[in-house]
């Protein structure tokens, strides 16, 4: 399997043009071809709404028993790890769970973040599994992740992101149209379900420019702006 190349700006705005069916039909296949070209291959699944999207592409594969890793990071809502148990016995995952190493989280520097908490637990996995070939849920505007596995140095094991050329609403529609249950999370506001900073963070964000949005409205209908 060829090794991992991230997208450049240009290849990324082709394939967003894509249509649903074809962008569905040929992350299918990425996830197909991987699962069955590699010989202990592992999809990461943090509970998150890509991660779910990915999952669930990996199980129509129909390529047997799934083993999926999950970092627990100690910064994560327990809702969150809950979700992944539920997924976990519902879809008869071999899930293993990477335990937190009690590093705090910096919320000041997300990409070094994100490295100390979840990449370097990653790659210590797939050293210690033999993992060979691991899937990654990183989907288009996640520019973080992308930095961060772009620049990764372990050569031992091929990294395949079949969702990059999918956008939020890609996401979305893609739960909604197989119906897939996602973290209830979602239901009350949060756009990403990582941990707890970031989370609210972006809540907080979304929340208080509805808010500005509504005042300017209540303003306007009161022929103040």
């Amino acid at each position: 399997m060829e090794k991992t190349r991230m997208i450049d700006q240009e290849e990324m705005e082709g394939v967003i043009c894509l249509s649903w069916d074809a962008k569905e039909k040929g992350a299918l296949g990425v996830v197909k071809s991987a699962l069955d070209n590699s010989h202990n291959p592992f999809v990461a699944f943090s509970g998150g709404k890509r991660s779910l999207v990915l999952l669930d592409m990996a199980r129509r594969s129909g390529s047997g028993k799934l083993n999926v890793l999950h970092v627990e990071t100690g910064a994560e809502f327990e809702r969150a790890l809950s979700y992944t148990d539920k997924i976990r016995r519902l879809w008869g995952l071999n899930l293993q769970r990477l335990p937190s190493k009690g590093i705090l989280p910096f919320p000041g520097n997300r990409l070094e973040c994100c490295r100390k908490l979840i990449l370097e637990p990653l790659e210590d996995a797939t050293a210690r599994y033999e993992i060979d070939c691991l899937l990654i849920g990183s989907a288009g505007g996640d520019k973080c992740w992308q930095e961060l596995l772009g620049s990764s140095e372990n050569n031992k094991c091929d990294r395949v992101y079949p969702i990059l050329h999918f956008t939020d609403e890609d996401i979305w529609a893609y739960i909604e149209g197989h119906n897939l249950p996602f973290c209830s999370l979602y239901n009350q506001g949060f756009q990403s379900v990582d941990c707890k900073p970031c989370s609210e963070s972006v809540a907080a964000e979304r929340t208080g420019a509805e808010e500005e949005a509504l005042i300017k409205e209540r303003l306007k209908k009161l022929g103040y702006i």
